[in-house]
């Protein structure tokens, strides 16, 4: 582990005007861990600086410890306990709506057009 950086997905934006961002970070860790005891964070920020009005999602939070072991111990209390993820869904639902796709990608391919599947499922042609 090169780096001592935390990423916390989904806390909402207004929650950091009131409490800052290392409020979050720590109700978090003593719901889930209550047993790891003293967590130094060094620096907690917003990802990206701008906010983009066209994104529905709260920005990422990145919480800089100040020791790397501290973060490894975080990351091995997670895969212990097995916390839930939305990872295996949005990959399944995404292979699904590519396989669709298949029979039109290769007939496109075969009459000499170079077509790109794009995430989530989109068709995209370059000629």
């Amino acid at each position: 582990m090169k780096q001592s950086n935390i990423y916390i997905i989904g806390v909402p934006e207004p929650q950091e005007e009131v409490q800052g961002l290392e409020k979050p970070f720590e109700e978090i860790m003593t719901e889930h861990f209550p047993d790891l005891g003293e967590k130094n964070v060094t620096q907690a920020q917003r990802v990206p600086n701008k906010m983009n009005s066209k994104r529905s999602t709260p920005r990422h939070v990145v919480i800089t410890m100040a020791n790397i072991n501290d973060k490894a111990r975080i990351l091995k209390a997670a895969r212990d306990r097995e916390l839930p993820t939305q990872d295996l869904p949005l990959e399944y639902q995404t292979h699904q709506a590519r396989r669709k796709w298949n029979e039109v990608y290769k007939v496109m391919q075969s009459k000499g057009m170079n077509p790109r599947i794009l995430y989530p499922a989109r068709l995209s042609l370059k000629k």
